[in-house]
């Protein structure tokens, strides 16, 4: 919540966690600059900086970057949470051991559809550093070098697990009620 003070005071607000110093704009800095201008700027870099690193650091959620070769560049703190792995350990390694070895095929399939331009979000399986299935959605982009040619991709890894485990539950219900529908002695009928 932010409040509104009278002109010329100041008011230090909580805003996402991070203190804010709120400053009218006709306020000078001892030293005859406008707090608008020089000053301002750095401290709103810093806090646009400070926000955006916090962001990624407490996703619940997975940034990553590989190159066109399909190796690790960069990989969020998330992963930790999501995998298991320590991110900094996965840098540099080729991203196929790391999924479930019945999706790999899909996971290369998106990946290569993502470095033609044509990103999809796909769901695959990814195996956690004790060997366990995470389901995950996986949202990406094509990264394109300053000569404009395809780098790698970058994207998003989400847990979809509970999601799928609700799918799962609901196929299993349909089924046990479409046998009991079909097998019924009774004369059934929905209306």
């Amino acid at each position: 919540m932010l409040s509104l003070q009278a002109r010329g005071s100041r008011d230090l607000s909580r805003i996402g966690g991070l203190n804010r110093m709120i400053t009218p704009r006709n306020t000078t800095a001892r030293d005859g600059r406008h707090k608008a201008g020089v000053g301002r700027a750095g401290a709103k870099r810093r806090s646009a900086g400070t926000i955006y690193r916090l962001l990624v650091e407490n996703l619940d959620a997975a940034l990553f970057e590989v190159d066109s070769g399909g190796y690790v560049t960069y990989v969020s703190k998330g992963v930790k949470g999501l995998l298991g792995h320590e991110p900094r350990l996965l840098i540099g390694h080729h991203f196929a051991p790391y999924i479930h070895p019945d999706d790999l095929e899909r996971a290369q399939s998106a990946f290569a559809a993502t470095l033609a331009d044509r990103p999809q979000p796909r769901d695959f399986r990814m195996l956690t550093k004790r060997g366990e299935p995470v389901w995950v959605r996986a949202t990406t982009r094509r990264v394109r070098s300053p000569g404009g040619r395809t780098a790698g991709v970058r994207g998003i890894l989400t847990d979809i697990s509970a999601h799928k485990r609700l799918e799962e539950d609901l196929r299993a219900t349909a089924e046990r009620f479409r046998k009991a529908f079909h097998s019924s002695p009774c004369l059934m009928s929905l209306s």
